[in-house]
């Protein structure tokens, strides 16, 4: 209720330190004149986490002296959804869920470029697949295809080790 909200800070209501950290330096922009725009973590009454927007001006008085801020703000969680979807998308097999080719080079490249010494890399590849898809159909080489991604991802030891569909 309106009630329970006012007379309390909006740190009170951000759900993890580094939106706290972002709250802090858009006040103090705010504060400074500027206006900002953030997306935050919040937690309802009910314990609930969601995402927040929140659009934020200097209040100013009748003179010019800026006495506050004012935000208009509201719950984005399908907009964050979607596009954490859009990413995931982006990154990953959609039928695998493994690692697509572009991001399996970006991070090999990434750990090539950090001078990674510790590094093996194996590759497979699924001999007379096509005759799978041929005689048994594509639904059936969909399954073949979803199982070994099952079995890649559970051959995978922590969250460093990397799982691709090339």
């Amino acid at each position: 209720t309106v009630a329970e909200c006012v007379g309390r800070s909006g740190l009170e209501f951000l759900a993890t330190e580094e939106t706290r950290q972002q709250y802090r330096r858009d006040k103090a922009r705010v504060f400074a004149g500027e206006g900002a725009v953030s997306r935050s973590q919040v937690r309802s009454k009910s314990g609930e986490v969601h995402w927040m927007e929140a659009h934020s001006s200097p209040f100013r008085t009748s003179d010019d002296r800026i006495d506050g801020l004012v935000a208009a703000m509201r719950i984005i969680d399908a907009e964050v959804m979607a596009e954490q979807d859009l990413d995931r998308r982006a990154r990953t097999d959609d039928l695998t869920r493994l690692l697509n080719r572009k991001e399996l080079m970006d991070r090999l490249g990434g750990l090539l470029a950090g001078g990674e010494r510790d590094l093996a890399v194996l590759w497979c590849d699924i001999d007379r697949f096509k005759a799978v898809n041929d005689t048994l159909g594509h639904a059936a080489g969909d399954a073949v295809l979803r199982g070994l991604g099952d079995r890649i991802r559970g051959c995978l030891r922590t969250a460093a080790d990397l799982g691709a569909r090339i």
